[in-house]
């Protein structure tokens, strides 16, 4: 999972690199915050209807999320010049439109297989909390030492 929580880092900074797509340090966090509000659904699904406390906390996280997740869009959006005239050649250029649909796949694919329905297996019980700490880890980490440390990370 650790994998997959660095994949919103991994394609923001794709797109900032070769395209100039908004800045990582505010399109990493939109993508993070939108497979977040998905994975805390998922991690839940086997206790969301039976207890109605749950169905309210998880209501209000995926509230959280959704805005978080357009707060940075909206901020993205502002802070990047021409953004349509960007994201149209992004998509034209050639095997950069399969790279990114593969990476938004995999961002929201392999949390429906590391949150499964019934966290029950045949000798015991899945730990979600710890696939759900990789992927925030997988996250947090990279970006802070991105942000706060910006000589760490060179991409040319």
């Amino acid at each position: 999972m650790v994998f997959v929580g660095y994949l919103p880092l991994a394609l923001s900074e794709s797109l900032d690199t070769n395209f100039d797509i908004g800045p990582v340090s505010v399109f990493a966090p939109a993508l993070f915050f939108a497979s977040l509000g998905f994975i805390s659904v998922l991690s839940l699904q086997s206790v969301l209807l039976q207890n109605p406390t749950v169905l309210l906390g998880t209501a209000g996280l995926v509230l959280a999320t959704v805005l978080s997740t357009v707060l940075y869009g909206l901020s993205v959006y502002d802070q990047t010049d021409n953004a349509r005239t960007k994201i149209k050649s992004a998509m034209r250029a050639t095997g950069y439109t399969d790279l990114l649909l593969l990476t938004v796949l995999l961002l929201f694919l392999i949390p429906i297989i590391a949150f499964p329905a019934s966290p029950q297996v045949d000798s015991g019980v899945l730990n979600l909390y710890e696939h759900f700490l990789g992927y925030a880890l997988g996250f947090m980490t990279p970006y802070i030492a991105r942000t706060q440390l910006p000589g760490l990370f060179v991409f040319s």
